[in-house]
């Protein structure tokens, strides 16, 4: 039986495994929002070691942000072992915006009536 190659993305079960994982180390209830999870590749030489029968053992990267502290976290999830690597809380950091942020802020700023009233202004009636 071949291993996947140790640089396939990771799959749609590893990427649940790794964010329960991560939601494992966080105190319960905390609002969290993941903004990343993807493959930590293991080092080059046991890439071009890898010849397909053996297995070889498959980490991710996860960022995620805790709303309530308003703190980045980067860490880094042993698939294979069930474990946290590492967790480092970045206070300098900033998390980019998701999709779904983006689009709360297109609804807020197209519902406020100042926004409305400067595009009625230049004569933008199509809001």
């Amino acid at each position: 039986m071949s291993s996947p190659h140790p640089l396939d993305p990771l799959s749609a079960e590893e990427i649940e495994a790794a964010a329960e994982l991560a939601r494992g180390a966080c105190a319960p209830g905390a609002a969290l929002r993941f903004v990343s999870i993807d493959l930590r590749e293991p080092p080059k030489a046991e890439v071009l070691a890898f010849r397909g029968e053996e297995v070889l053992a498959r980490r991710a990267n996860v960022v995620l942000h805790l709303r309530d502290e308003r703190v980045v976290v980067q860490a880094v999830v042993s698939l294979s072992d069930g474990t946290v690597e590492s967790w480092r809380r970045r206070a300098d950091a900033q998390s980019p915006l998701t999709v779904t942020e983006l689009l709360q802020c297109e609804e807020t700023v197209r519902a406020d009536e100042r926004w409305q009233a400067a595009m009625r202004r230049r004569g933008i009636e199509d809001l």
